[in-house]
């Protein structure tokens, strides 16, 4: 997502920060987004190009999209599957210690500031104690909480290893968290969790019913172009009364238009395209059946986040600690992932030049060294996957879509 300021009259900060402060529904600061959006967008751009990461710019298959709600072109699709490899081996090549294969399980304190974090390796169990003067959380948004449509844990919306470890973390050493009461949810294949909805709905696709309908203007003004909520509310509501299965209509786009829609299918998840050959299905001769995804805690929009609560400088409300992208409250998808990201790690580096070395507690480390290997130790009496079948059962039935009395209607005022 981006504006360009390029002469028209919506292509400005002004009217960017209009549009998102008008689809966040009141759950977004508009100072962070323009303190580190609007300030910082540009300067990521210089990283990626070093970096040797292909720019959108540089894309010949970028087209602008007015999707979701938006009546402007803020949104491309470009094909960034390898950005966070080359961030890796950029980081790599700066000289940066790199701990591979490890896992975060407790942040250090010294009083109330943040002192570094104790982490263990996957394969060997080494125990780590990293100090630090600041530290930067990147953990991604909260998945697995619910049942995927594939059926599997690993085949969700969004990465099935982001299950909300920085949130906690955080919230352990004393942070604020904000917008966590929020669950985002999609329209995705039928059986197959993936991103794509961008894709189809840009490309000028359009819904309809098991009796040929396009009924989204029943829904929102704007059709097909709704905001995700909207489109999701409009599948739901034609299969509870009988107007089932629903489809994404893909057949009257033009050859040119079906080339480029099925090459960027692949850009969000390889397996897509995968999926739709091994059904033997050729979308360019017969719809899609959707569904609604697995739900996940995220902010209300693609512009809003939900988790640590952060300030424009991305700082937490504990001295030290930053958040960046799904994980912080006010951050969504990659254009406020790359741009938090980088104003974090600047203002944690400049925080760290202003302190001496905080001392990290021993009995901290002890207590979360003590507490990681007991689980190791000692037998459980169920496994993981059962607990979290379990889990996802109930938050499915009970908190989704399908959950008796859930309806997509307006809260009643009293």
């Amino acid at each position: 997502m981006a504006y360009l300021e390029e002469g028209e009259a919506w292509d400005t900060a002004e009217a960017y920060l209009e549009y998102v402060g008008r689809i966040a529904r009141g759950a977004i600061d508009l100072k962070i987004t323009e303190a580190v959006f609007c300030r910082d967008s540009r300067l990521p751009s210089k990283g990626w190009h070093e970096s040797g990461t292909p720019h959108p710019a540089g894309d010949r298959q970028v087209l602008p999209y007015e999707v979701h709600g938006t009546t402007r072109p803020y949104f491309i699709n470009f094909n960034g599957k390898r950005l966070k490899p080359l961030l890796g081996k950029e980081v790599r090549r700066l000289g940066c210690n790199v701990l591979d294969r490890t896992v975060t399980v407790g942040l250090l304190m010294d009083g109330s500031h943040v002192g570094g974090a104790a982490a263990f390796h996957i394969r060997t169990g080494e125990f780590y104690v990293v100090k630090a003067k600041a530290v930067v959380i990147a953990t991604g948004n909260t998945n697995r909480l619910y049942q995927s449509q594939g059926g599997s844990s690993f085949n969700g919306w969004q990465f099935p290893s982001n299950t909300g470890d920085g949130q906690v973390l955080a919230f352990g050493a004393g942070a604020r968290l904000a917008n966590t009461e929020y669950l985002r949810v999609t329209v995705v294949p039928k059986g197959f969790c993936a991103a794509g909805l961008n894709a189809f709905m840009g490309m000028g696709c359009y819904m309809v019913n098991s009796i040929g309908e396009q009924f989204m203007d029943r829904y929102h003004p704007m059709g097909n172009n709704a905001p995700r909520n909207k489109l999701v509310e409009g599948v739901m509501n034609e299969i509870r009364e009988g107007r089932g299965p629903v489809f994404i209509e893909t057949r009257h786009l033009s050859e040119k238009d079906m080339a480029h829609l099925k090459a960027t299918l692949g850009y969000d998840k390889d397996t897509l395209p995968d999926f739709f050959a091994q059904k033997k299905m050729d979308i360019a001769r017969e719809p899609v059946e959707v569904m609604v995804s697995e739900f996940m805690q995220k902010g209300v929009s693609e512009f809003c986040g939900s988790g640590i609560k952060v300030n424009p400088e991305c700082a937490s409300s504990v001295p030290g600690l930053y958040a960046a992208g799904d994980c912080g409250d006010q951050f969504s998808c990659v254009s406020m992932a790359c741009t938090s990201g980088d104003t974090a790690g600047r203002e944690a580096a400049g925080h760290a030049t202003q302190i001496k070395m905080p001392s990290a507690s021993e009995s901290d480390i002890s207590r979360i060294e003590s507490q990681l290997y007991c689980h190791m130790t000692e037998k459980p009496e169920i496994t993981y996957k059962e607990f979290e079948a379990v889990i996802q059962r109930i938050m499915t039935d009970h908190m989704g879509s399908s959950a008796p009395g859930w309806a997509w209607r307006p809260r009643s005022k009293n």
